[in-house]
């Protein structure tokens, strides 16, 4: 169930209630195997009813808290399986409580590596001013 509920930063976030909905899915497409994802989201309590979240991708636990009366984001990460996999977040068994999920992302947990020509043209060009230093 998709609400305007006061989001954290976008335009709505999804409900769980726990005795109706108690875990939703998303099928994740276009990953590259053995790639590392990092991942966000952030989740609220609504009734103050001590909301254990989770959330899976695959195999891989991301995260499970007990959301409070205030937005908090929690993160994780996991290598890629498959090109898609599939994230479930949700809470451990149906309860009485409510929670609500916003801003999830995933995202490519990158490095950045020099490309080699850049590498080599630096390499170059500090060995051309050494040449020109042992000329003078």
């Amino acid at each position: 169930m998709i609400n305007a509920f006061g989001p954290h930063t976008g335009a709505a976030s999804v409900s769980i209630f726990g005795l109706y909905i108690y875990e939703f899915t998303q099928t994740i497409s276009g990953l590259t195997i053995g790639e590392t994802y990092n991942f966000s989201a952030w989740i609220l309590d609504g009734f103050a009813s001590s909301a254990t979240i989770y959330a899976v991708i695959g195999s891989t636990s991301l995260f499970s808290a007990t959301a409070t009366d205030s937005w908090t984001e929690q993160t994780g990460s996991f290598i890629a399986t498959s090109s898609s996999m599939l994230l479930s977040i949700g809470t451990p068994s149906p309860h009485y409580g409510y929670g609500a999920v916003d801003d999830v992302v995933i995202t490519p947990a990158t490095t950045s590596v020099p490309e080699p020509a850049s590498a080599a043209l630096l390499g170059l060009g500090l060995a051309g001013l050494a040449s020109l230093r042992r000329r003078r």
